[in-house]
């Protein structure tokens, strides 16, 4: 399954990296990644169908959580007993989305960036792996907007863009747009590996677009693609990270203040904003009372303002490198917040088969306290306030191997002590 944030090539980059050959993770890495070459090499764009249903074996199209139901119920009654009052809450939207094939943007980016980084490390890699990566690369020129530099937030399988409904797809024209910055990293790292300067050309443009729109106007959003809101897209943690990478990775590539202030700013959103907000809590709860805070902890659909997860950890190599390049230890503190707020994924089991599993997030008071749909006799599939949301997911994993593999691979360390000795050793 591909999905939202399923990161499936990004664990099986993680375990082939960790395994050697003729081993048996060697060997599950080598079948995943395979499946998912053969699959987008039969589409002209290097899409894949967002979801592949293994029980029944076919290809579905993945609206992130909210139609996953549909491929296992078989009936109405089905479908409320597995979605709860969710069902009824969004059924106009499930009703105009079944009949809706493809892709989101950022799904296709997340899977086809791991493949091509797998490409340029591993010895002897098939040439199928960066075929599929320029395919996606090509259809990433063509469907660039003209205008302005940026991309439609989904696709349909043919590569047209999808924008309905509207309250899905986006309903105002940041919100259709609102993926632009996830795939500027990895048309950089194409245009690097096969040395076509129109892919370093694309990502600029792009670039010029996500400072101007998403960070200046701070209009960041759409980063939570299953959103339950009454608005379709938030501003949320995930975008404003994108937003911060993409333009890191430009500065890296292209030079100059405009992109290095671009990506600043973003990580001064990131970090103030979102990882150094506690979310409030009920006062007379346990948890205030024994004076727990969620700082360094990403705040998912922060405007709700009751619900973290460990995505952040994606932005901790970014921030370390912020710091180093403009002195500001500020960030390198926030960086090491960051990484030790996720340490649930290391050590004991709680609870759960193996080491390193995890709930996707834990929910937090006040957030949706007087919304029928998390009463108590409703329930929302038992998810209780101070519990987490019953799901373990593929991306967990994922971002927390891939961020320490990440810090090993740009500084030599995961050590904060030693890159604060560094830094002072530059006279920061």
């Amino acid at each position: 399954m591909v999905g939202f944030t399923g990161q499936n090539m990004m664990n099986a980059s993680n375990l082939l990296q960790a395994s050697q050959p003729g081993t048996e993770g060697y060997g599950k890495a080598r079948k995943v990644i395979d499946f998912y070459v053969r699959t987008a090499s039969e589409s002209p764009f290097g899409f894949t169908h967002g979801l592949y249903n293994m029980d029944l074996q076919r290809h579905d199209s993945w609206w992130t959580g909210l139609l996953l139901p549909l491929a296992y119920a078989q009936n109405t009654s089905d479908l409320e007993r597995l979605m709860g009052p969710l069902y009824e809450h969004r059924k106009p939207i499930i009703d105009a989305l079944t009949g809706t094939h493809g892709i989101y943007l950022r799904c296709v980016l997340e899977e086809t960036e791991a493949l091509l980084t797998q490409y340029s490390v591993a010895p002897s890699a098939p040439e199928s792996w960066l075929a599929v990566a320029k395919k996606f690369g090509a259809f990433l020129l063509s469907a660039q907007d003209p205008t302005d530099g940026s991309w439609k937030r989904a696709y349909s399988l043919s590569g047209e863009p999808l924008t309905e409904p509207d309250f899905w797809f986006g309903q105002t024209y940041y919100q259709q747009r609102s993926s632009t910055a996830t795939v500027i990293p990895f048309l950089l790292h194409l245009g690097k590996l096969t040395g076509d300067a129109a892919y370093r050309t694309a990502a600029i443009r792009a670039g010029h677009f996500v400072r101007e729109h998403f960070v200046d106007k701070v209009r960041h959003n759409g980063g939570i693609h299953d959103s339950i809101y009454a608005k379709p897209q938030l501003i949320d943690h995930e975008s404003i990270y994108f937003c911060c990478r993409a333009l890191l990775a430009l500065y890296k590539s292209v030079g100059g203040a405009y992109f290095l202030e671009g990506a600043v700013r973003a990580a001064k959103l990131s970090a103030t904003w979102i990882l150094l907000w506690d979310i409030p809590l009920d006062q007379n709860s346990t948890l205030a009372k024994l004076g727990f805070r969620t700082t360094g902890w990403a705040g998912c659909d922060t405007p709700g303002a009751g619900y973290f997860h460990p995505m952040g950890l994606i932005a901790v190599p970014d921030l370390v490198e912020i710091s180093q390049i403009t002195g500001d230890v500020l960030f390198l503190d926030i960086a090491e917040l960051a990484l030790m707020a996720c340490n649930e994924n290391v050590g004991p089991q709680w609870g759960y088969a193996m080491e390193g599993l995890q709930e996707e997030g834990v929910l937090l008071a006040p957030w949706f306290e007087d919304d029928p749909i998390f009463a108590e006799d409703k329930g929302f599939g038992g998810r209780w306030k101070g519990e987490g949301n019953k799901t373990c997911l593929p991306w967990i994993s994922a971002v927390t191997v891939w961020a320490g593999r990440e810090m090993s691979r740009r500084f030599g360390t995961q050590d904060f002590g030693s890159l604060r000795k560094k830094m002072a050793v530059n006279g920061v």
